[in-house]
């Protein structure tokens, strides 16, 4: 747990108290008194909701008069973490959107990575796939689970690496995706577009580059090239590029900026890419560093 923060002291020290008092040292154990130990009243309450003698959790605290609704939402979220629990016919009050938006949603993120190990954008997005099966819904929250919990999340990317790798990271998860409806309608389109723009704006919105202004939101290859080129933050063809970088191609050559992809990745010589609209898929790709369809990169400043 050195790598998790604490919300204070007094945290801490009841995490480590409680895992010392169970004996047992495994993920449940550590999400659940991590998560039941961010808030005070939890903290002094935590033998009204766990039995440490036969290790189970007591749903019926749920309902003690102590609670707040600050505090409800942290033992729904350590009470799911520990084996999925949900009230029968309250199932809705387990959802992100529930759970999220309180003063504690930064540390609820530490309590997920607890559980699930160190998080990512596609940690998150198998945490509501899994909860949607296991709940026999046909999606836990809503399909955009990570983007609604990332407004909650003022510390940063909490989803990603973060540096030139978030970007990365994001696209990765989508890789599959068919016909571009989640980025073309985020974008404000009622209908279909060509969406390889929409994809990378998407994605540069998910890291919360549109905001900060390090990445442009476009739907036009030729505005997303003017963007970087307007700010000196350009490189033509023969560059080699690194992960984050955005793409450019020009198919036929003409000068016509055609498409738009995020670069994975660059070594011995090959430039790995995520694009959307790729044949009106997601996909991976991969070119030559200086290939002729290239017609170069932006430079976003992470």
């Amino acid at each position: 747990m050195s790598e998790i923060r604490f919300r204070n002291a007094a945290h801490r020290d009841f995490f480590l108290e409680s895992m010392m008092k169970c004996k047992v040292n495994d993920c449940y154990h550590r999400a659940f008194f991590y998560v039941m130990g961010i808030a005070g009243e939890t903290r002094q309450n935590i033998n009204a909701m766990f039995d440490f003698k036969t290790d189970c959790i007591k749903p019926e605290g749920m309902h003690a008069g102590w609670q707040t609704s600050g505090t409800v939402k942290v033992c729904h979220l350590a009470f799911n973490l520990w084996n999925g629990y949900a009230e029968e016919g309250r199932e809705k009050l387990f959802t992100p959107e529930e759970l999220f938006c309180c003063e504690f949603a930064p540390y609820f993120m530490e309590g997920i990575k607890a559980r699930y190990g160190g998080y990512s954008y596609a940690n998150a997005v198998e945490f509501s796939a899994m909860q949607a099966q296991r709940l026999g819904w046909e999606k836990y929250g809503d399909t955009q689970y990570p983007a609604h919990v990332l407004r909650y999340y003022p510390y940063g990317r909490a989803f990603t690496s973060g540096g030139n790798q978030a970007i990365v990271e994001v696209a990765l998860t989508q890789l599959g995706n068919e016909g571009g409806q989640p980025y073309w309608s985020w974008y404000g389109f009622g209908g279909r577009v060509e969406w390889c723009a929409c994809f990378t704006s998407w994605c540069a919105d998910q890291c919360g580059y549109l905001e900060s202004g390090i990445i442009p939101k476009f739907s036009l290859c030729s505005d997303g090239v003017n963007w970087f080129k307007g700010k000196g933050q350009w490189q033509d063809r023969s560059y080699e590029p690194t992960a984050g970088n955005i793409i450019f191609f020009d198919w036929d050559g003409d000068g016509t900026i055609d498409h738009v992809g995020i670069v994975e990745k660059s070594e011995n010589g090959v430039v790995y890419t995520v694009e959307g609209n790729s044949g009106d898929v997601c996909k991976q790709k991969q070119y030559a560093v200086g290939s002729s369809v290239i017609y170069g990169y932006g430079l976003p400043v992470y």
